[in-house]
């Protein structure tokens, strides 16, 4: 366990911004403050989170992900302060979690001033769901993605699949 009681695998300084190459790597709790991260088989997975902290969260770096597994609660990746993400494949097994995998006011993707491309799929077999998938906040607007405006997979109305291309929508 970390501060405040959240688990970190990793967490940088304002001084320590090298470039940084993660393969097959698991844990909650990874923080990048204005670093360049390549990881591939990213799987933050926090299966008794209780959805107050992200999986992983970018503040200002760039970042891009070639696989990436969550189980836990939401959030799963924060982007922020003029952040970029890119996220190649992910799958979020929601139902993979505590009794109650969806904590209220909880999403699990959000993009806060910054730029994120999404592709990712969910598996969720509960009668629960995020109502919000994707938060974006730009310049003060918000737009949310909510789960019915993301098409389905398999004929399961909890199992989506979606491809975003980069945020924030133009004004």
């Amino acid at each position: 366990m970390g501060a405040e009681g959240h688990r970190r695998a990793y967490r940088n300084t304002a001084k320590a911004t090298g470039k940084i190459f993660l393969e097959d790597v698991f844990l909650p709790g990874w923080e990048f403050r204005g670093q360049q991260v390549w990881a591939r088989q990213f799987n933050p997975e926090n299966y008794d989170g209780d959805g107050s902290t992200p999986q992983v969260a970018n503040f200002g770096g760039k970042l891009w992900i070639l696989g990436f597994k969550t189980e836990g609660p939401a959030p799963f990746l924060e982007t922020s302060r003029g952040g970029t993400t890119e996220l190649l494949g992910a799958y979020n097994y929601i139902s993979a979690a505590q009794e109650n995998p969806v904590p209220q006011g909880s999403v699990p993707y959000l993009a806060e001033n910054s730029f994120v491309a999404l592709t990712f799929a969910t598996d969720n077999f509960r009668d629960i769901d995020y109502p919000v998938y994707i938060r974006q906040i730009h310049q003060g607007r918000t737009v949310d993605w909510k789960g019915p405006d993301l098409p389905s997979r398999n004929g399961h109305s909890g199992d989506r699949s979606f491809a975003i291309p980069r945020l924030p929508i133009a004004p």
